[in-house]
């Protein structure tokens, strides 16, 4: 029999005046924020304090405390220096898969991303990988900005947790290795 324990951590937005956005994603949006809150009002709840809890409005109209906090917004040119790795995990009893993106930021604004997947079964083992694609990096508040060696550029929500062993690209948790 297999088991296992499955735990979902994910940024969500705060905004001053109550509103929040538990897809970060939004932030990003190309028509604005009440262009994305009207297209996509699922995504859209509202926040409370409690003493020092930071609340979160649910669904069915009850308060769910917040089990990490609030992260600030990044400064302008913020650096994280590392290896993070975000994983996906699937496994049955004759298979098990495990899928992987590494970034890699350093100090001197450079970055490089790259994927991986495993599958095991127990007679045969495959490995599939993709070129790094590389280039440099800029973080402002919330936008993370990756301009490629090719030219191209790419925008994505970044929060950067207060620990620096985690950080978080368009609602995807990213640990240190």
């Amino acid at each position: 029999m297999l088991g296992g324990v499955y735990v979902e951590v994910y940024p969500i937005a705060l905004f001053k005046d109550g509103r929040a956005l538990s897809d970060t994603t939004g932030l990003l949006y190309a028509e604005g924020l009440e262009a994305h809150r009207a297209k996509f009002p699922g995504a859209w709840t509202q926040w409370r304090r409690s003493g020092t809890d930071l609340q979160v409005l649910q669904p069915n109209g009850s308060w769910k405390t917040a089990d990490s906090g609030a992260a600030p917004l990044a400064g302008h040119h913020v650096r994280r220096a590392g290896v993070y790795e975000a994983l996906s995990v699937a496994s049955s009893p004759s298979m098990s898969i495990v899928a992987s993106t590494l970034c890699t930021f350093t100090n001197a604004g450079a970055f490089g991303r790259g994927r991986y997947a495993v599958g095991d079964t127990a007679n045969v083992g495959a490995i599939s990988t993709t070129p790094d694609k590389r280039g440099t990096y800029a973080i402002d508040g919330y936008r993370l900005t990756l301009s490629f060696e090719n030219g191209s550029r790419e925008e994505h929500v970044i929060v950067l947790d207060p620990r620096p062993e985690y950080l978080y690209i368009d609602g995807t948790m990213y640990s240190s290795k």
